[in-house]
């Protein structure tokens, strides 16, 4: 078995210190915290937990204070997350699993492993993903250089690198919401001094241009990307995510359609196996109305996403709502709508508040029954969906449906329909609507009995105003009532 060192270094991190710690003793042989002046209680946590604390002075050099904690392990690997960055699950065994499989092929120096950005002031929001360096050998020719954006090297050059699979990912909450501003601030500070001493290094793009795109000045982004690109440098892990901020900048910009068509094919052709490319030039394809080439891209960008072995950054994440939804709009047009049924579902199943694709979706199903079509929204909306839900079903005029959930949401009265969503909770969607179709008719009936003042005759209500479909309905109802 090989033994692993996980090692960090700190300054005031007792927010996040805490879980660190936690997912570092379900992997690590020994736990190695560099303390480089933190003035809240991270040290005496670390302490607690049984960490090897070690004082560092710091001297604004973000490689310096790594290679010292490096220099204190022990143990065959290294895993080198931020205190900010964490594993979840079953994550810690699948890595246990890989390195003591890895560990025979000396010609692997490091492994780098998907980063998924989450916001964790924002309900841990997915923000973006992309590859990183974090495990690699205890060498003593692996070494970290560069004062900020640290890059870990092998005798001053780029290791020998083995990509992780997909399954295997870490949460990083740095750039969330409150602290993200401050840590760009903070690090454009650095490049902006080293640049003052060494001159602008092509390393440097990369960085500027993440700086700038938090800090939302645009126009530097793109110079920064544009160079970068030009340059022909590629960064490991990042090899595409150039090339995806230069797009979403330009789109940010509302830049030329003609130039991000160019961008994007200029990446294509350097990545033709990047899924995120190939979804950014399918949505050009739908925009411009070639729907069949359209559907080509959007199809190899979902069976990229399915391939391990790629390292594209992964945008395509938070992208698949809208990937389905266009599948579902373009077997639409092909008249193919069963198949546009199904993604649709898939599409709503992932963002459910859509209205282009609820409206398309339900042009499909509106012409079937009521069990049936209550059946698939089921499938899709609950309780915490009822203002889109209700809001969409009476714009589109559904309105005995509308009625119908109406009256599920906002009444305590029918314990028939509360036991027909309970069974819809558990997915027995058959039972369920077996259970609707009886009591919907009575809910139509319950809800225009109670609009009655008891003193008064049905027929003063067939004088009233209803909005479009509702008097159709109330006909209904007040002949199967006399």
């Amino acid at each position: 078995m090989v033994k692993i060192s996980a090692c960090v270094i700190v300054k005031n991190e007792a927010e996040n210190i805490p879980k660190w710690l936690q997912c570092m003793r379900k992997i690590a042989d020994e736990i190695i915290v560099v303390d480089t002046g933190s003035d809240d209680i991270t040290r005496q946590l670390a302490v607690a937990a049984g960490a090897a604390v070690y004082d560092f002075t710091w001297c604004d050099d973000f490689a310096m204070a790594k290679n010292y904690a490096i220099a204190k392990a022990v143990g065959d690997w290294i895993m080198f997350l931020d205190a900010d960055e964490y594993f979840i699950d079953d994550m810690p065994e699948k890595i246990i699993k890989q390195l003591n499989e890895i560990d025979s092929n000396k010609m692997v120096d490091a492994l780098i492993c998907r980063m998924i950005n989450i916001d964790k002031d924002n309900n841990d929001k997915f923000i973006n993903s992309f590859y990183q360096l974090r495990i690699f050998r205890n060498k003593p020719e692996l070494r970290y250089e560069g004062k900020v954006h640290e890059m870990l090297k092998c005798d001053g050059k780029t290791p020998s690198l083995l990509v992780l699979p997909r399954d295997i990912y870490i949460y990083h909450t740095g750039y969330s919401a409150k602290i993200n501003m401050e840590k760009l601030k903070r690090n454009l500070k650095l490049l902006q001094r080293e640049i003052a001493e060494h001159g602008e290094d092509i390393l440097y793009y990369k960085p500027l241009a993440d700086c700038y795109y938090g800090m939302k000045e645009y126009e530097r982004v793109i110079y920064y990307d544009k160079k970068l690109i030009e340059s022909g440098v590629t960064l490991i892990g990042m090899d595409t995510g150039v090339y995806l901020q230069y797009i979403n900048t330009l789109c940010i910009l509302d830049k030329p359609k003609a130039d991000i068509k160019a961008i994007v094919d200029a990446g294509l052709k350097k990545y033709p196996a990047s899924s995120d490319l190939n979804y950014q030039k399918g949505f050009l394809l739908y925009e411009d109305g070639d729907f069949i080439a359209s559907e080509k891209y959007l199809n190899k960008a979902l069976k990229l996403y399915d391939t391990k072995e790629q390292i594209a950054s992964s945008d395509i994440d938070r992208s698949f709502f809208l990937i389905y939804g266009l599948l579902g709009d373009i077997s639409s047009l092909k008249n193919k709508k069963e198949q546009a049924i199904k993604w649709y579902l898939k599409s709503l199943q992932e963002n459910p508040h859509v209205r282009q694709f609820f409206d398309n979706f339900y042009k499909i199903i509106g012409k079937r029954t009521d069990k049936v079509k209550i059946t698939f929204l089921n499938k899709i909306y609950r309780e915490k969906d009822k203002d889109f839900l209700l809001r969409a079903l009476k714009d589109i005029g559904a309105d005995k449906l509308y009625l119908y959930y109406k009256n599920i949401y906002q009444s305590e009265k029918f314990s028939s329909t509360d036991m027909a969503i309970e069974v819809f909770s558990r997915g027995n969607y058959n039972l369920a609507a077996k259970k609707i179709a009886v009591i919907l008719d009575m809910t139509y009936k319950n809800i225009i009995m109670d609009t009655l003042d008891k003193k008064e005759e049905m027929s003063s209500l067939s004088r009233c105003i209803l909005p479009k479909g509702y008097q159709a309905a109330f006909y209904q109802v007040k002949n199967k009532l006399e």
